[in-house]
Order: C-alpha cells, then sequence, then structure tokens
C-alpha cells in the first residue's frame, strides 16, 4: 500500500511532493521491486474514510492466501501526521485503527 495526500488538516499548509514521491515509489516496487500490478495499492489525495475499502480488500486478499505461504505488507505514507494520526485531506487516519484493521 502506497498512500500520499498533499493536504493535511486545515490548519496545516500544503506539501508539494508527498504525491509525487509515493507514485515515484510505487513505479520502483513494479519495477524493481517485484510487485505485482495487482498487488500494488496505490492512492493519493483521498480521504481516511476513502482508504476504509482499500484497508478491507487488503485484509480479505491476505485471509485469502494459503498459510503456508509468506505474506508481507509495505505499507508507505507521505504527507502530514501527529504523533496520533495520519493526516489526509482534513480528516484524520488514527494508528490504533490502522493497526487493528490490518492485524
Amino acid at each position: 500500500m502506497v498512500i500520499a495526500n498533499n493536504q493535511g488538516l486545515s490548519n496545516e499548509a500544503p506539501l508539494r511532493y508527498a504525491e509525487q514521491e509515493a507514485s515515484s515509489l510505487a513505479t520502483t516496487l513494479l519495477e524493481i521491486g517485484g510487485v505485482r500490478p495487482h498487488d500494488l495499492y496505490l492512492r493519493l489525495g483521498k480521504r481516511s474514510d476513502d482508504l476504509w475499502s482499500v484497508l478491507e480488500e487488503v485484509s480479505r486478499r491476505a485471509s485469502e492466501i494459503d498459510r503456508r505461504d509468506s505474506v508481507f505488507l509495505i505499507f508507505y505514507y507521505s504527507g502530514h501526521a501527529s504523533t496520533e494520526a495520519l493526516h489526509l485531506a482534513g480528516t484524520k487516519l488514527r494508528y490504533q485503527q490502522l493497526r487493528d484493521r490490518l492485524r
């Protein structure tokens, strides 16, 4: 999962390159990282509520994989954040909620 947002909360100045950097990382993961296109989730400029369906899809797919196979998740975020949450276009995605969803 590669997630980025140039917009944080209303009191945070917009970032210039968060989404661009995330796009570059996604390209690198595809070209030399061995990630298959259908396994890459790139989300740019989304609000936290828009990401819950993606998190649900990732969790569902991981649960369907044969337990003898290795499963790992790369979660990359570029954007504003605090000690408690990611800041996405005026919304917050709390770390604890994220951890709970990905378990």
